[in-house]
C-alpha cells in the first residue's frame, strides 16, 4: 500500500494510492489554508479546509498516509 503525490504548476497536488487517483488539494484563499478533495464524493465541496498540507492528505488518506512521496 504506497501513496504518493504529484504537484501541478497551478498549485493543486494530486494524491494517489497505488497509482490510483483517490484525491486532490489546493490553496484555498476563503479559509487561509488549503481546500482538500476526495475523488470517490459525490460533492464538488471540500472535505476539509486545513491549514496544512500534511493534514489534506491525511484527510484524503483517512490517515494512512506515512509520509512516503513527500514533495
Amino acid at each position: 500500500m504506497t501513496h504518493s503525490l504529484e504537484r501541478l504548476e497551478s498549485g493543486t497536488v494530486l494524491v494517489f494510492h497505488d497509482e490510483e487517483r483517490i484525491g486532490h488539494y489546493w490553496p484555498d484563499p476563503l479559509s487561509g489554508g488549503f481546500a482538500a478533495f476526495k475523488s470517490s464524493a459525490q460533492s464538488h465541496r471540500p472535505i476539509a479546509r486545513p491549514k496544512s498540507e500534511r493534514a489534506c492528505i491525511l484527510s484524503i488518506t483517512d490517515g494512512a498516509w506515512d509520509g512516503e512521496g513527500w514533495i
